[in-house]
């Protein structure tokens, strides 16, 4: 899967991860909500060639093309606010950064906090094999090579 395939690779990356999945009637509404808010978002008053999508029902994902204009402080919060209204509307919780999302098993995609995440690490429900989202990924690049990633080779195995 090519994710944000209308931007270049070194396009810079915000993801969000939900604390559940959404429907998809859920996920049409936040879609017409990203791409209105993509398409008009701007930095100091010119246009960002930006990109949105929903990932796996779970994911909100924004990008942009930073060598066209750079996203700052002001458009970043703007993007923030946009995710705030989304948590309200759809009783989501998607920016709380200590909830991690791995492939669970019958190929589930389940979200814990770290906390819980630690524990079932140390019962062996997680292991250094499992399939994690690196949501520290930076470019639309390293989404698409790097974001699904064995915990042995992310950011995660320090909780082992």
């Amino acid at each position: 899967m090519k994710i944000l395939a209308t931007l270049p690779a070194h396009s810079r990356v915000w993801v969000y991860t939900s604390n559940r999945e959404f429907t998809e009637t859920e996920v049409k509404r936040i879609i017409e909500l990203g791409v209105e808010f993509a398409n008009s978002w701007k930095v100091h008053g010119e246009d960002l060639n930006a990109g949105f999508e929903v990932v796996y029902n779970r994911f909100l994902v924004f990008g942009v093309d930073e060598v066209v204009a750079g996203a700052s402080g002001c458009s970043i919060d703007s993007s923030v606010r946009l995710m705030t209204t989304i948590e309200k509307e759809f009783n989501a919780v998607l920016l709380d950064k200590l909830n991690l999302a791995f492939h669970g098993s019958q190929n589930t995609i389940e979200v814990l906090p770290m906390f819980e995440f630690q524990k079932e690490m140390d019962n062996g429900g997680i292991h250094s094999e499992t399939i994690v989202f690196n949501n520290l990924v930076e470019t639309v690049g390293e989404l698409n090579s790097s974001w699904e990633i064995p915990l042995k080779a992310s950011w995660h195995k320090q909780l082992l």
